[in-house]
Parts: structure tokens; C-alpha cells; sequence
């Protein structure tokens, strides 16, 4: 019985035999929030979690936009300033996965016809943007 489990849980797909496209670990949570002083208020002062980076936006014309908190032993959290935060066709939380390579990870979910965005780099690594079945934003980071 237990056997049958085991072999039960295995995804046969080319995802799963390709060792390089393999996701090695969960890094950050992307959270939309309306108001971000708000939210720093609510899960920094009212729950405790560790500011990692207070707010910050990449261009210093822009009012700061974002912010990382972090729970311990938990992937950092990246509260983004949504003006309008509802949910508008997609998730408020984004999850964003590592991995060692990310062209065979795109090569991969290209081949499956996996809808993907082109990659990019920020400076702060090599970003590839996809969308689950129910077409909730995945993002896939490499350095």
C-alpha cells in the first residue's frame, strides 16, 4: 500500500526528469498591500515580524513602494504598494522559487506550453515570470 502512495505522487512529466529545471527553494512571498505604512504596522509592530528592508523603490523619484519583513525561519515577504490592492484577475500573493538554471526551467515550461513572460534581468539576479493552470503568477529567480 505504502508503495502504491510513493508511486502515486510521482508527476510524470519532462519537468520532473530534467535535474537542472528542478526548484531548489521558496525565497519570497510577494504580498500587494493598498497602504504600506499600514502594513508595516500590522505584521511588524502588531505581530512582530523582522523588518529585513524598510521601504524602498528602485527609482528615488518614486515614492517608496515596497519593503521586506520576515518571520523567523520563514522566506522573506515583499509588502508592495497596490494602489488599489483587490484582487483584480489574479492572486495578491506571489510566490517566487530559486533555481540554478533558470533557461531550462523557461525551456521547460515553454515546451509544456506553459504560458511565460521573456526573462529579465534587475540587477539583482535573473527573473522569469509564469502562470499556474489557474493562472496565478509564479515568479522564478536565478542568480
Amino acid at each position: 500500500m505504502a508503495e502504491e502512495v510513493r508511486v502515486a505522487q510521482k508527476v510524470d512529466s519532462p519537468f520532473s526528469q530534467r535535474d537542472k529545471a528542478k526548484i531548489k527553494a521558496m525565497i519570497t512571498i510577494d504580498m500587494h498591500v493598498s497602504d504600506l505604512k499600514k502594513a508595516l504596522n500590522f505584521y511588524v509592530e502588531l505581530l512582530g515580524f523582522t523588518l529585513v528592508r524598510p521601504p524602498f523603490h528602485l527609482d528615488q523619484d518614486v515614492e517608496d513602494d515596497n519593503a521586506i519583513i520576515r518571520v523567523d525561519g520563514g522566506p522573506n515577504i515583499i509588502l508592495v504598494k497596490k494602489p488599489n490592492s483587490q484582487n483584480k484577475g489574479r492572486s495578491p500573493i506571489v510566490f517566487t522559487y530559486h533555481t540554478d538554471d533558470i533557461e531550462a526551467v523557461y525551456s521547460v515550461l515553454r515546451d509544456s506550453g506553459i504560458r511565460t513572460n521573456e526573462r529579465f534581468d534587475d540587477g539583482c539576479g535573473k527573473w522569469l515570470e509564469c502562470y499556474d493552470p489557474d493562472g496565478n503568477l509564479v515568479y522564478v529567480h536565478s542568480d
